[in-house]
């Protein structure tokens, strides 16, 4: 669909030429600009502003020139919730590894890896409910304002002629910025605010508050940069992506509590417990991170046939995808457990084991992707 609400505000110079969004009843997912400073085509992604990935410059242009950077493949941002995310699932996805590994080639001592095997995937499912929770913070708290880079503290000039391309919250900043600085108030005075809001009046004072006006401005960003650890947002698709990933992380960590050994009987003589409170959860929370890998990858394509396999947003959703249909196959094939005892070795558990390395791929994806 063309044409959708968009929910983001964006610096004044920035004309808006179309937004796009393939649910209906949901806001835009992109949208393109026009930046009559720059005379240059800007391209805004719901997914990069809610990681605080920078927007897109499209051509080549006079006023323009674009410094890339190597990419970084590991770092550490303990301030930022997106990083938090990624950890988190990686590393719940290393120890879904660990489990398929030793499910799929046990050792000889079976108490020895039913507890191996237990007490992985407790730690990967709590890892798993830990980051899905992460997620809906970082998407409750995505702002509502196209915010410029942190590397920018105080606002850009008119002139300005490198684009420099770093991360920040879904904006671009730029080098060559001049000392004329906005008064003490830090970054949240400058979201929202066009570049000639930002400088001097004709009388050399700084017209950041010097009327009602931008008072109201800045008191309007402060309430969109409030902090929240829980909230809603059913407009946006990354967030109801987020949520249904939280919701299946929830579900699916019961059968990785009950999986624990000890915590049920034994599975020959009460198959009915193990099929409801083991299996059935696997089966349900890994329809639900089916459902919102597909949403995310949804949320990056311009339509629903045409795919993106040069973005890393589209990656990520592609790989929990195949993550997804690992672990419901797990849990498809512990139905025949017993008494049959069929497809145990080459579904149940070969389906785990490459299931959490797809998992773990797409995971490391998303951590690649919010480090630039």
């Amino acid at each position: 669909m063309s044409d959708v609400p968009l929910e983001v505000k964006h610096p004044q110079h920035w004309n808006l030429l179309h937004t796009h969004g393939l649910i209906p009843r949901l806001h835009a997912t992109q949208a393109s600009f026009h930046d009559s400073r720059l005379d240059a085509k800007i391209k805004w992604h719901s997914r990069d502003h809610r990681k605080g990935r920078r927007v897109r410059i499209e051509g080549e242009h006079e006023k323009v020139r674009v410094r890339h950077h190597w990419p970084r493949l590991w770092g550490f941002e303990f301030g930022n919730i997106s990083w938090w995310v990624a950890q988190l699932f990686t590393w719940g996805s290393a120890v879904w590894c660990v489990n398929g590994w030793y499910s799929l080639f046990p050792l000889s001592d079976e108490v020895t890896t039913a507890n191996i095997v237990g007490w992985t995937a407790l730690v990967g499912g709590t890892l798993f409910e830990a980051g899905a929770y992460a997620m809906v913070v970082e998407a409750v708290n995505r702002g509502h304002t196209v915010r410029f880079g942190y590397e920018v503290k105080k606002h850009l000039e008119a002139d300005v002629r490198y684009l420099h391309k770093v991360r920040g919250s879904g904006a671009y900043s730029l080098t060559e910025l001049a000392d004329k600085l906005l008064p003490e108030g830090g970054e949240d005075s400058a979201p929202g605010m066009s570049n000639g809001d930002a400088h001097s009046s004709s009388s050399g004072q700084p017209r950041a508050y010097k009327d009602d006006a931008m008072r109201n401005q800045s008191a309007e960003a402060a309430r969109d940069y409030q902090w929240k650890w829980w909230g809603y947002r059913w407009n946006q698709l990354g967030y109801v992506a987020s949520f249904i990933t939280f919701c299946g992380a929830t579900i699916f960590w019961i059968s990785t509590i009950t999986g624990v050994p000890g915590v049920l009987p034994a599975e020959p003589t009460h198959i009915a417990e193990w099929d409801i409170l083991f299996w059935f959860p696997q089966v349900l929370g890994s329809c639900c991170f089916i459902t919102a890998a597909i949403l995310f990858m949804l949320e990056t394509q311009p339509s629903w046939w045409h795919i993106k396999p040069f973005d890393l947003g589209w990656h990520v959703g592609f790989w929990n995808l195949i993550g997804g249909l690992g672990f419901w196959l797990c849990g498809f094939f512990g139905f025949f457990a017993y008494p049959e005892q069929k497809y145990q070795r080459w579904g149940m558990s070969c389906s785990t084991f490459w299931g959490a390395w797809a998992f773990l791929l797409g995971s490391y994806i998303q951590l690649v992707e919010m480090l630039n």
